[in-house]
């Protein structure tokens, strides 16, 4: 059996994520990652100046809302994503039913209970084809012009109890149903690039066709599960299954189908796609300043090889990562936009008088490259918190 040791999966980290050796558009680093995680719409941007020389924002846009060749979707874990439009496809054939079919169940029984309609599943299904009819009419539009024509999408519903009490309009939820079974997808947002507000299109009129793959379930499984080997392998049954909200039996299944390679790592057994057993080009040295929720962060559940003990430090308790500092394959720190403006780091070891500079510089040129921008991302860890606050 192969060992592949730490500093190799650090090396592939480094060739593989684009972050040794830049990547050519936004569209390569997508599909290099697999993914851009798109819950915090700032970490798409950031995650892909990350990894190319040059990058504007518009190039990230024209690829979003004009050539459409990217896309968002609500794939692995419930989230959202920024994926190639194939890609995007794969996902959704293999998620929908799991992202949406609970909540549809959870929905009607709500609507039941609290008195909206004895008939919840007509009900919901009318409403589901008003947002669709209004779209493929009059769209993409925002929420709340959604609403407008749609006055059902206006009822709030109650969720949880005592304390933990809240609302949730319907509308919302039932975007969240149309969005999982690739109905509808989000446009161009109402404000900046650091905007969650999106409008809305129907996904046959936006796309020019279905966002749902021809192919098995079981085979896009098998894509996914290859991709994500070819992008963070060698990993274990652990890490695809935190990644992909697979279960594990099913992971299991298609690595046993794939013909997929066991490696032993420090941590354990881990696997390979097929014919990926070679070391590879060693990179050159790197640094890289990531957002909170970047893919090299998030792609693992086990994250020992380059995170060492600063877990507490870098990731919140739902193991949501914030801003990192990188050096050579390894998280050393943290930073964070401060009110004015500025980029500050945070050490948590000693690097060497080189990669700190280089480490500083690279803050630098983010800090010019975002002016007048200001942004807190969505899921904040403790050492980028106080770094916001300028501590």
């Amino acid at each position: 059996m192969q060992n592949i040791s730490d500093l190799q999966r650090r090396q592939r980290l480094g060739i593989r994520h684009h972050l040794a050796r830049p990547a050519g558009d936004p569209v390569e680093v997508a599909a290099a990652l697999v993914g851009l995680h798109s819950s915090d719409p700032t970490s798409v941007y950031l995650s892909a100046r990350a990894r190319l020389d040059q990058f504007a924002v518009a190039d990230l846009e024209r690829l979003l809302y004009d050539s459409r060749q990217l896309v968002r979707v609500v794939g692995m874990r419930k989230t959202l994503w920024v994926v190639p439009v194939a890609r995007g496809a794969t996902i959704t054939k293999l998620f929908a039913d799991r992202n949406s079919a609970p909540e549809r169940r959870r929905l009607d029984r709500i609507l039941r209970d609290q008195g909206i309609t004895a008939d919840p599943d007509r009900w919901l299904d009318r409403v589901l084809e008003s947002i669709l009819g209004h779209l493929i009419e009059d769209g993409p539009l925002l929420g709340a012009e959604l609403s407008a024509r749609v006055p059902e999408l206006k009822i709030q519903l109650g969720f949880g109890a005592g304390a933990a009490a809240t609302t949730v309009g319907l509308g919302t939820r039932a975007l969240f149903l149309l969005a999982a079974g690739g109905q509808v997808v989000r446009a161009r947002p109402a404000g900046s690039w650091i905007s969650g507000t999106y409008r809305w299109a129907d996904t046959e009129s936006w796309l020019g066709g279905r966002l749902i793959d021809e192919r098995s379930v079981d085979e896009c499984r098998r894509l996914l599960i290859e991709a994500w080997l070819q992008t963070y392998g060698p990993g274990t049954v652990e890490d695809i299954a935190w990644w992909s909200g697979l279960p594990k039996n099913q992971i299991r299944a298609t690595l046993d189908a794939i013909c997929a390679i066991e490696v032993q790592l420090e941590e354990g057994f881990g696997w390979l796609a097929p014919g990926d057993e070679g070391a590879g080009p060693s990179p050159p040295p790197w640094v890289a300043l990531l957002p909170s929720l970047d893919p090299s962060a998030m792609g693992w559940k086990q994250r020992a090889f380059y995170l060492g003990d600063y877990r507490p430090q870098v990731f919140d308790r739902n193991g949501n990562a914030g801003a990192t500092v990188w050096v050579d394959g390894r998280v050393v720190g943290a930073w964070g936009q401060t009110p004015s403006g500025s980029i500050a780091v945070r050490f948590l070891e000693e690097v060497g008088a080189e990669a700190m500079a280089a480490v500083h510089e690279q803050a630098d040129r983010l800090e010019r490259w975002l002016g007048p921008i200001r942004f807190r991302p969505r899921f904040a860890a403790e050492a980028d918190r106080c770094l916001q606050r300028g501590g």
